[in-house]
């Protein structure tokens, strides 16, 4: 989990930032695991690359439709049960990349443990 700092707390106030710095972290173990999503129509990373300095608590309709390829194939694909197939990880992975909506504190640290539980499941 990413420890934050006095600067990154998380309040009404400063959310958004932390939230902003929680991406960044993504984005940086997606790249040191080296995991690509070349199989797929969006890459995830390249997405929210484009997109981190810009989330606000509105969110566009391009990240809603990424959001929804995403969940479609999981569904598609038998995968929302499925923790162990590595196509259905990097999906998880790349939902986990992209959605970022939740509101309190709480959540958030919900979604930092599910995304570190999914990147360990990458590893097997």
């Amino acid at each position: 989990m990413i420890t934050l700092d006095k600067r990154n707390k998380w309040d009404d106030n400063n959310k958004l930032n932390v939230i902003k710095v929680f991406i960044k972290y993504q984005i940086e173990c997606l790249e040191k695991s080296k995991i690509s999503f070349s199989e797929f129509d969006i890459d995830p990373i390249a997405f929210i690359k484009e997109k981190v300095n810009k989330i606000d608590f509105k969110y566009p309709k391009d990240l809603e439709l990424a959001q929804e390829y995403f969940w479609d194939f999981l569904k598609k694909n038998n995968g929302l049960s499925d923790m162990r197939t590595k196509t259905i990880i990097k999906v998880r992975l790349a939902i986990c990349l992209i959605t970022h909506n939740y509101q309190t504190e709480e959540e958030f640290k919900e979604y930092q443990e599910w995304f570190i539980e999914v990147l360990n499941n990458a590893r097997l």
